[in-house]
């Protein structure tokens, strides 16, 4: 937590839409692993991805704006 706190809001952001990056890239990767270990349905591991995306997209985007000022 420390760590993470201490990098500031833009390092923090980047390794952010990083993730999201990769987790787009590799969705459908994802989305045969949370089917096999969870049963989940495909298309149900499907929202949980376009979830923790648009999650990424908001607080990214109220980091940006916390830090140019429009709280």
């Amino acid at each position: 937590q420390k760590g993470w706190q201490a990098m500031g809001a833009d390092a923090r952001n980047r390794i952010l839409k990083n993730v999201q990056r990769v987790m787009i890239r590799r969705a459908d990767e994802i989305i045969t692993t949370i089917n096999r270990e969870n049963g989940k349905p495909r298309s149900e591991a499907a929202t949980m991805i376009v979830s923790v995306s648009e999650a990424i997209d908001l607080y990214t985007g109220i980091a940006r704006k916390y830090r140019n000022g429009k709280k």
